[in-house]
């Protein structure tokens, strides 16, 4: 058996040995097979709990830029801001500044729950 079969590969070959064998197959083939899957089930298992990780840490990064891009415009929130910038009523301002307040805060929730 080869040792540059992949990880697909190398499960056929196990499942065709299974299939094939008998009281007849010699111990130190059958040790062999065992050994080369549990040593690729590590590496994969290894690899596998690389990946969770650094998943984990792009998303604990992902959130910690979501929630800095929010507080960088939570100024943009005050009513007077939102009056002068766009140039309308106080009435007007107060209605956009319940909605984005709504939204901030709905982003604010989404990311910690994630």
């Amino acid at each position: 058996m080869s040792d540059s079969l992949n990880n697909k590969e190398l499960v056929a070959v196990g499942h065709q040995f299974a299939k094939a064998m008998s009281s007849d197959t010699a111990i130190i083939d059958i040790a062999k097979i065992v050994s080369r899957l549990a040593e690729r089930l590590d590496c994969t298992t290894a690899a596998l709990r690389e990946m969770t990780k650094q998943r984990d840490a792009l998303a604990a990064m992902q959130q910690q830029v979501i929630r800095k891009a929010l507080d960088e415009c939570s100024e943009y929130l005050d009513r007077d801001c939102i009056m002068e910038t766009n140039g309308i009523s106080y009435e007007d301002a107060a209605q956009r500044e319940v909605g984005a307040m709504d939204l901030h805060n709905a982003l604010l929730r989404q990311g910690e729950a994630q």
